[in-house]
C-alpha cells in the first residue's frame, strides 16, 4: 500500500508505465488483443479493473473542479485547480 504523503505520485508513475506498454503496442500497428495475449488471467483481470478505476478517477475529478468552481463563484476567490483533463502531460 502506498503512504498517504505520496500515493498519486507512486500511482501516477505506475500508471505511466502501463501506458508506455501500450504506445509501444500501437507503435507496432497491434490492437488490444495483442496486448492481452500475453497477459496471465489476473493480468487481463488488472486490466480491465484498471480502466474501470481510471473512469472512477476521471468522474470524480470532473466532480472535485466542479465543486471548486462552485466555491470560487461563491466565495468569488480563485483557488488553484488542476489543468484540464485532456491536458497531454500530467
Amino acid at each position: 500500500m502506498n503512504m498517504s504523503y505520496c500515493k498519486f505520485e507512486n500511482t501516477a508513475n505506475d500508471l505511466k508505465q502501463c501506458i508506455d506498454n501500450m504506445v509501444e503496442i500501437l507503435e507496432e500497428n497491434k490492437a488490444l488483443y495483442d496486448l492481452q495475449e500475453d497477459m496471465s488471467v489476473y493480468e487481463r483481470h488488472g486490466y480491465k479493473r484498471l480502466v474501470n478505476l481510471c473512469t472512477q478517477f476521471l468522474q470524480y475529478h470532473d466532480d472535485l473542479v466542479r465543486n471548486n468552481d462552485f466555491r470560487n463563484h461563491m466565495l468569488e476567490t480563485e483557488l488553484p485547480v488542476v489543468g484540464s483533463l485532456y491536458d497531454k502531460e500530467v
